[in-house]
């Protein structure tokens, strides 16, 4: 029942991601702009370690500037989207320790909201080559990091696209044995916050 539940799961993963590629593809998809609270990501990314921590020796370190503003207007779906997948790498690529996330303000001469987000790990890491080509269609480090802990090459491709949607930028920084770290931005609104 386990091992069917898994290929369950992984053969619905797959399925999403073909779905969302192929909307990407064919310029279908839609970035919402709706109102949000900062800490219903937060919540999401908790989620994520309790559907972890049996059997991971993982920890999830969350960290929020405290001036980025609580209520805001964007896509939380697809903002969420982005960061379980980076999450999830993250795991998948590191047998332990901490995986960080940080979300900082970048200042705007607008009103408009900027926020980066780091997402680091103490994983395998990457080669300058390997790196370059990380956000390309289907592509993963090499066919025996595909071997060993599977995956479609998809994820970080739709996530450079989500990103890039919502007018973001995405780039990584790793070596090789010593972890990697995901940097992204997001172009937001901020709502006047509520008491």
């Amino acid at each position: 029942l386990q091992t069917m539940q898994r290929s369950t799961k992984h053969v619905t993963r797959l399925v999403n991601d073909l779905l969302d590629i192929s909307k990407i593809e064919a310029g279908h998809l839609q970035i919402e702009a709706i109102p949000f609270q900062l800490h219903e990501i937060m919540d999401t990314l908790s989620d994520i370690v309790i559907a972890h921590e049996r059997g991971h020796p993982h920890e999830l370190y969350l960290s929020c500037s405290p001036d980025i503003p609580s209520h805001l207007i964007g896509d939380p779906l697809r903002l969420s989207q982005v960061l379980i997948n980076l999450i999830n790498n993250a795991f998948k690529f590191s047998d332990d320790g901490t995986v960080a996330v940080c979300m900082r303000l970048q200042p705007q001469p607008s009103d408009q909201v900027m926020i980066e987000w780091t997402v680091k790990d103490q994983g395998i890491g990457m080669s300058p080559e390997q790196a370059h080509h990380i956000f390309d269609l289907f592509s993963q480090a090499d066919a025996s990091t595909t071997r060993r802990y599977g995956g479609t090459g998809l994820g970080l491709t739709i996530s450079k696209r989500l990103i890039e949607a919502m007018g973001g930028t995405i780039a990584v920084e790793s070596q090789l044995g010593e972890g990697s770290c995901f940097r992204f931005t997001t172009p937001l609104v901020a709502q006047d916050d509520h008491p």
